[in-house]
């Protein structure tokens, strides 16, 4: 191919790039960066990943101590048998981004730091409300020196779109640059459509289109609905063991909140989805949030779980008793520390 023929058909990619990214295949990339002399595109973690994000590109203005890396990858570079690639790296990961409903956490015992996007790799998934805090996550560990390490099941789809809006946030790139910039260094990337339509409306509670300056977090006309408190419990997930204190992890609230209305649809969401356990682990730090308030959530929630309340009615024959004293047993316990996303906690006297 002459010299003339690559140009045009790297810019004509380029420019395919830029009006549509998933037009463009893994071979055509790859393709492309040969005939630039950009040749094999290497892989890392024993083979099983690709290095996306380099100290060098956090762009930091004191080089000492160097910040983490951010590799990608599919779940296989997570996997038991690990651990050796996961420590040698340069610097070591010690934190894992999970994007998989049941791909075990292999390494919570090595002491490497977890968080889980628990969704499956499909168009409606509320991939959304996890952004900010799996971003915030990658953030705190790669400004210690830390690498991260972001999975999925293939590395292409839920892992892909954490790692975008990583960028989008913390390098201030556009959707298209983000992109632009793993497909270089790991060709697979593709995220699906849906997840590519809310990476633009994240982009806009960024701030990067003019028409909406609002924050990603809530702000102080936050409706406290079913949106809000699965956005609130994403957050508690990823971020949750990085907080200083509960309330960070409700910037929402302030004394001017209804307090009973907040209550009541946290209520009705951890019943909603049939009281499991991690839920209650959020009700009960939400809890605690309120009571750095001076609001004591008891008696708003003794009330609404009274035979014969509005609140129960709705509920009527389909929460055990043993379900209501899981709850009341949380929200009356006070959070000590968090560990690895797992709510400590003792009782209260």
């Amino acid at each position: 191919m002459s010299s003339v023929d690559s140009t045009n058909t790297t810019a004509n990619i380029t420019e395919r790039i830029r009006k549509n990214p998933h037009a463009i295949s893994s071979l055509e990339l790859l393709r492309a960066k040969r005939t630039i002399g950009g040749g094999h595109i290497p892989p890392a973690l024993a083979g099983w990943a690709h290095l996306v994000v380099e100290p060098d590109d956090t762009e930091q203005d004191d080089p000492s101590p160097p910040r983490g890396c951010i590799f990608l990858g599919p779940q296989q570079s997570a996997g038991k048998y690990k651990l050796d690639a996961l420590r040698s790296a340069s610097p070591p990961v010690g934190a894992i981004v999970n994007c998989t409903n049941a791909f075990p956490n292999h390494h919570e015992s090595d002491s490497i730091s977890y968080c889980r996007v628990a969704i499956n790799d499909e168009a409606g998934a509320n991939i959304l409300a996890f952004l900010d805090g799996t971003s915030e996550f990658i953030h705190h560990y790669i400004e210690k020196g830390i690498s991260v390490l972001v999975h999925c099941q293939m590395g292409a789809s839920r892992s892909a779109t954490v790692v975008i809006a990583y960028l989008m946030k913390y390098r201030s790139m556009s959707r298209e640059e983000a992109y632009n910039h793993i497909k270089e260094r790991r060709p697979q990337v593709n995220p699906n459509a849906g997840f590519w339509r809310q990476l633009q409306l994240y982009g806009k509670r960024l701030g990067q289109n003019e028409d909406s300056k609002k924050s990603f977090l809530m702000n102080e006309e936050t409706p406290f609905d079913k949106h809000w408190a699965e956005t609130s419990l994403a957050s508690f997930h990823t971020i949750g063991h990085i907080a200083n204190s509960t309330i960070e992890l409700f910037p929402e609230f302030n004394s001017a909140c209804d307090f009973e209305k907040i209550i009541f649809a946290a209520l009705d969401f951890v019943f909603g989805r049939g009281v499991l356990e991690s839920d209650l682990n959020w009700l009960g730090a939400l809890c605690d949030a309120l009571r750095s308030l001076g609001v004591n959530p008891v008696p708003l929630i003794d009330e609404l779980l009274l035979v014969g309340s509005d609140f129960m009615e709705l509920w009527c024959g389909e929460v055990s008793e043993e379900n209501i004293r899981s709850v009341k047993y949380k929200t009356k316990v006070q959070r000590v520390s968090i560990s690895k996303g797992v709510v400590s906690s003792k009782g209260r006297f």
